[in-house]
């Protein structure tokens, strides 16, 4: 029962389909046995993996390995080189041992329109509307005490936000009418 899934594994790895591959069949489509099999087989996926991994992991060491928790979430084990992590001569010393599985997305709360991002001025709690980029303490303290809006051009008629500042944050916002 045990041998199956490791040939599995194994043919994954003499095909060629690389890492990302092995990595994706023993989390996924393995019973949990054989996945720890594959983490015998020295990959390192740059997403979970901890501080002390990754300065254990031969080849990264303490400077890779800060740059690299810095640089999460990964997509491909090749962003390395072209986010300018890490250079190409080590990368490729290293690419066959490291994987990057998907991180799941983060759930987006139904203020924000998760196709672009923007946040809605009608619904955003105050933390929300200070942690966006251009509006402070006093400004949405004014958003909240002047909802509802039926557009967000309305910050600038009500007097809310001068126009100058409410062209530089007019792409992330808008207003949802309840």
């Amino acid at each position: 029962m045990f041998v199956k899934p490791m040939a599995a594994v194994g043919m994954a790895l003499l095909m060629g389909t690389g890492p990302a591959a092995t990595q994706q069949l023993a989390t996924r489509h393995l019973p949990p046995r054989v996945a720890t099999a594959a983490a015998d087989l020295n990959l390192l996926d740059l997403n979970t993996a901890t501080r002390d991994q990754l300065t254990r992991f031969k080849g990264i060491g303490l400077m890779y390995a800060d740059k690299i928790l810095r640089g999460r979430p990964y997509h491909a084990p090749s962003e390395l080189v072209s986010r300018r992590i890490m250079p190409l001569s080590l990368w490729l010393h290293i690419r066959h041992r490291l994987v990057a599985t998907p991180t799941p997305a983060p759930e987006t709360p139904p203020w924000v329109e998760p196709d672009l991002g923007r946040l809605d001025v009608n619904h955003a709690s105050s933390d929300e509307l200070r942690r966006f980029k251009g509006i402070g303490q006093m400004w949405a303290d004014k958003i909240i005490r002047g909802r509802p809006y039926k557009a967000a051009i309305e910050l600038v008629g009500r007097r809310i936000m001068p126009l100058s500042a409410y062209e530089r944050i007019q792409g992330g916002i808008f207003a949802k009418p309840d």
